[in-house]
């Protein structure tokens, strides 16, 4: 079964110092889903909902589509959806986004980090445990590294 645990904040996921930048939708985007880097143009920077384990880089505050300018938060903290079918998350443990948009724990090395040249970026720190899947946790987005 599915725990909130900031079940003060249900409304909103925001809860806490984000830093936002605008992004230009290169297709859809969903409010609350962490987003990848699209296919950046002159004048703008991409978004898109993530499709694949690790590619997120914020998480997105508005839906849109293709053209919209979307607030993306890339640091802060919110309260995101946990995916429990792999293993549990532990507080303290970096998270990424997988491809249904929830947060996922991992084995971080160095090698395996996009800002390393690797393959999946960190989207944050987990605050809080999660044991199921649909458990909403807040997470410190940011690199940490």
């Amino acid at each position: 079964m599915a725990t909130d645990y900031w079940p003060d904040e249900d409304s909103n996921p925001i809860v806490a110092g984000l830093d936002i930048g605008f992004f230009q939708a290169s297709g859809t985007v969903t409010e609350g889903r962490p987003v990848k880097l699209g296919t950046g143009v002159a004048g703008a920077i991409k978004c898109q909902n993530g499709s694949a384990v690790g590619d997120s880089i914020g998480v997105a505050l508005k839906s849109g589509t293709t053209g919209d300018y979307i607030p993306v938060a890339i640091t802060g903290v919110l309260k995101l959806t946990a995916d429990g079918s792999g293993t549990n998350i532990t507080t303290g443990d970096m998270v990424m986004s997988n491809a249904s948009g929830k947060v996922i724990g991992g084995t971080f090395t160095t090698a395996s980090m996009k800002t390393f040249g690797g393959n999946s970026y960190v989207l944050g720190i987990a605050l809080q445990p999660s044991t199921a899947d649909g458990d909403e946790i807040l997470v410190l987005l940011g690199k940490t590294l």
